[in-house]
């Protein structure tokens, strides 16, 4: 790994990037060394402070080390005075910028520059004593290590290249103005000039890969920012590293107090998946998959979050983890509302079915009294003392409200129990269910003189009492509104676009129903406005709920004077099997 992230913040939220001037770098030489240094401590490495302090550290190395130079690397080899001078003059420059870089923030900003300068320097010192030395071997060997080195420091092509071309050029120089050049020292020059051109190709190379990994590193750090979930990154002990600005927000604690923490004292696992380990680590936590769980906050409240990790590995080797949470409070709290109100409603039905059974069964009772005593005292004066007539109305009318009192009670009985019962479903034959219907309608098709045309019909998966019930009332609704020739009912089914659901319709010849009655009559005890309304206005109501239990849809289409169709749809058994896959 060359290179590490090295866009990274400090507590105070400014970004370190290592610089020059006011262009931002990767350098390709400093940034390995951090990598190397901070790979072996347990500490997010800060690159601006390290490039700081290794140009410090290089100022301060040729400060002392260039007065030492100033000797004889030969004793055949002559030394100038104008040379020690030069070396003196180089080190008391590097002093005087190592100073200022403590004193002014200029010179600190841009220590990268002054130290390029010092190289500008070396190099000009370095030529000055080839030239003296009349390019012994020694010398040039040493110029040439010297250039390498101080290549190594470029972070940018241009400034490396011209660097490459003043330290060739003034050699050529040199060699041109020597006393007594020979024929050889061109050849020598030519060599030279390849390594110049060698190490410019190799070095570019890598302040060009530095580059595309800064772009790349830009492109990652602002997807790392930017996410709505906070992101850590957790050393191999357990240590967080990094985190990004919406850690902070959720965590409450400040950027650099999250730094010093282990990532076990931040996230609480549940009970059954926790397991500590040293200074506070959940061992757990390593391999954690959007498992529900709590972050406790600065403040000291607990928040819910979902909390999933994996490891970072570099040719087996163990790098930390990633960590992301999603902050799902919110979330629990609506879910734990969806909570309460379901057991609400769940002990709001118990109590309405009971309401229901008792009502009913209450309320029958009265009701056959009544029916039987009107029908009694109706025989009674009949047969022994003749009435009027009005006496008699009001008897006929006594007995017919109590008989359609009984009538309501069980129509209240059976869509109460439509909502409330519980739902068996099977492979049934639709066939079969129409079958059934007509069959307990028998009587009533026969006495209308009604004709059924039914087509062949598919198995679907529903619970077949409910089908029957839902087929019967729909067949009696077509014939209580007919017209006055006989009725005719078709029953039929198509697919829809998508194959995932059945449509079933029920299509009569009657007399229709006005527009704006489309969606009243689905309600409870709501007819159609029509001299042939004789019903209770139940039995769409309940075809609702029946179709609403197996996550249909019901409705219809009519034209007045020529009969209505009524639609509903039933989930094929291939869409079931995929929405229970993909839950």
């Amino acid at each position: 790994m060359p290179y590490q992230l090295l866009y990274t913040k400090n507590p105070d939220g400014k970004s370190l990037f290592f610089h020059s001037g006011k262009n931002l770098y990767v350098h390709p030489v400093m940034s390995q060394l951090q990598y190397w240094f901070s790979s072996h401590v347990n500490t997010s490495p800060f690159q601006a402070k390290f490039l700081l302090n290794a140009s410090r550290a290089i100022l301060l190395l040729a400060a002392l080390i260039i007065p030492f130079s100033n000797t004889r690397l030969h004793p055949y080899i002559p030394i100038s005075q104008t040379s020690v001078w030069v070396g003196w003059l180089i080190s008391a420059y590097c002093i005087i910028i190592l100073l200022l870089s403590y004193l002014n923030a200029y010179v600190k900003r841009s220590l990268s520059l002054f130290v390029m300068l010092l190289f500008y320097l070396l190099m000009f010192a370095l030529v000055q004593r080839v030239y003296f030395a009349a390019f012994e071997p020694e010398v040039n060997f040493l110029y040439l290590s010297i250039s390498f080195l101080c290549c190594l420091y470029f972070n940018k092509k241009s400034r490396l290249l011209a660097f490459q071309l003043f330290s060739f050029g003034i050699l050529v120089v040199a060699a041109a103005l020597a006393p007594a050049a020979k024929e050889s020292l061109w050849l020598v020059l030519g060599r030279y000039g390849v390594v110049h051109l060698l190490t410019f190709l190799v070095i570019g190379f890598r302040i060009d890969r530095g580059q595309k990994l800064r772009q790349q590193d830009i492109q990652y750090r602002s997807l790392f920012e930017n996410l709505n979930e906070g992101v850590m990154f957790i050393g191999p002990l357990g240590r967080i590293q990094m985190v990004n600005d919406k850690m902070v927000d959720i965590s409450g604690y400040e950027r650099h107090e999250l730094l010093s923490m282990y990532a076990g004292q931040l996230i609480l696992l549940p009970e059954k998946e926790e397991s500590s380990g040293e200074n506070g680590q959940l061992t757990s936590l390593v391999v954690a998959k959007g498992t529900e769980c709590r972050l406790q906050r600065k403040d000291e409240s607990e928040i819910w979050v979902r909390f999933s990790s994996a490891p970072i590995r570099q040719q087996q080797q163990l790098l930390g983890y990633v960590g992301v949470c999603a902050d799902i409070t919110a979330e629990k709290n609506t879910e734990q509302t969806l909570r309460r109100y379901s057991e609400k409603l769940s002990l709001s039905n118990k109590e309405l079915e009971q309401f229901s059974y008792f009502a009913s069964h209450d309320l029958k009772a009265p009701i056959h009294t009544v029916a039987s005593f009107a029908r009694l005292l109706k025989q009674y004066y009949q047969q022994k003392k003749p009435v009027d007539a009005e006496a008699r109305k009001a008897m006929s009318i006594m007995l017919k409200d109590a008989q359609r009192m009984h009538k309501l009670v069980d129509a209240l009985q059976i869509y109460t129990r439509s909502g409330t019962e519980m739902v068996h479903k099977e492979q049934v034959d639709m066939n079969e269910v129409v079958k059934e219907a007509c069959e307990n309608l028998a009587g009533f098709i026969h006495t209308n003189d009604a004709r059924l045309k039914v087509d062949e019909l598919p198995f679907v998966e529903a619970d077949k009492v409910q089908m029957v019930r839902l087929i019967q009332n729909l067949i009696e609704n077509a014939i209580i509104y007919r017209k006055d020739h006989a009725p005719i009912i078709h029953i039929s089914y198509s697919l829809n676009s998508s194959a995932s659901r059945y449509i079933f319709s029920v299509e009569d010849n009657g007399v229709g129903i006005e527009a704006q009655d489309y969606e009243k009559i689905f309600g409870m005890f709501q007819k159609a406005d029509s001299p042939q309304s004789q019903g209770l206005g139940v039995g769409l109501a309940v075809c609702k709920r029946i179709v609403e239990n197996h996550q249909g849809k019901i409705w219809l289409k009519s034209v007045k004077g020529r009969g209505t169709t009524v639609y509903f749809s039933i989930p094929t058994r291939e869409h079931k099997l995929l929405q229970h896959q993909s839950s």
